[in-house]
């Protein structure tokens, strides 16, 4: 399959916005992973009476942030390894 120069600089463009985003992903996961420790820590001093309901809410939490991810983490590397050679090859 062969691109033109127009087809190759908007997939190049495409390529940046995706790193952008990425990196994005992964800041907000790491938020996620920060909010969600200090609110076990805060909930397991504040409420002991929460007991079990605490943890599972901290399990779904992490579930989610392994949800999250996953897409971003696998993605990153074809953004990295991708130029527009090797596009124009594809």
């Amino acid at each position: 399959m062969e691109f033109g120069n127009e087809a190759i600089q908007h997939l190049n463009e495409t390529r940046k916005w995706t790193l952008f985003l990425s990196i994005v992903g992964f800041v907000f996961l790491g938020l996620m992973l920060i909010s969600v420790l200090i609110a076990l820590a805060a909930g397991s001093n504040r409420f002991p009476q929460a007991g079990i309901a605490g943890g599972f809410a901290f399990l779904i939490m992490l579930i989610f942030c392994a949800v999250y991810f996953f897409p971003i983490y696998c993605t990153t590397p074809l953004i990295f390894n991708t130029t527009v050679s090797s596009v124009a090859l594809l």
